[in-house]
Parts: structure tokens; sequence; C-alpha cells
């Protein structure tokens, strides 16, 4: 099938940037969720997933968070990034399954971000990253 607008297909490697500053947006603010601004809360909630201890997975899990968004906005080993930050995402889904009470925030939500980071996985970090290939 022909392409409606066949020009802006030069510019293909501009929808992987956009991703990348909106996922590296969303997981800054996460990851500083857990490591600064809700940190109590967010301990209980690794705690009561049976995540022992909470402060560890607190920390562990929002230092990869907010690094990797950090790591994503300037396209800097986005592909490994993406990787870490679809699998925390599957752990959500998983917990969201388990104890449907414990997130907020619907599963369908965690499965597209998780897939947002799986297609970051293939397509790579687009234009203005570190980590362009030649």
């Amino acid at each position: 099938m022909l392409s409606i607008f066949p020009d802006l297909l030069t510019y293909h490697l501009l929808a992987p940037f956009i991703i990348r500053l909106m996922l590296g947006l969303i997981f800054i603010n996460a990851g500083y969720i857990k490591l600064w601004s809700g940190h109590k809360d967010k301990i209980d909630f690794f705690n009561k997933a049976g995540l022992r201890p909470g402060v560890f997975y607190t920390w562990f899990i929002g230092g990869i968070e907010f690094i990797g968004g950090i790591f994503l906005i300037i396209g800097y080993l986005t592909q490994p990034v993406g990787l870490a930050l679809a699998l925390i995402l599957a752990g959500a889904v998983v917990i969201k399954i388990k104890n449907p009470e414990l997130l907020p925030e619907t599963r369908a939500l965690y499965v597209i971000l998780m897939i947002i980071c799986i297609s970051l996985i293939f397509s790579g970090a687009g234009f203005f990253a570190i980590d362009y290939p030649l």
C-alpha cells in the first residue's frame, strides 16, 4: 500500500526520538516519586507486594527508573535501558494481576508502556542520541 505522506518517511528516526523523550519523562517522574517524594509509601508498597526488604527494592527500582529515564532522554544505552524498564513493567503487570488494589493505574497502562519499551529495543534511539548507529 502506498503511503499517504511519503515525504514524511524521510524523518522515520524522529519517531523513536519522540517516544524516548516521553518515556524518559515518565520514568524520571516514577523514579523521583520512589526515591524522594513518596519514599515511605513505596517502601510499604514493596513490602505488601512481597518484595522484601522494601527499602532495597524502593531504591533499586527507583534508581533504575530515574537513571533510565535520564538515559532515555539523552539517548544513551537506549536498548539495554528499554529492556530493563520493560522487565520492571512486566513485574508491575504481575503485581497488578496478583494484588489489583496495590497499584492505582490500570494493567493496560503498564502493558502499553512495556510495549513502548520493547519497541525502543527494536527501533533504537532515533535522532539526537548518543548511541545513534553509524
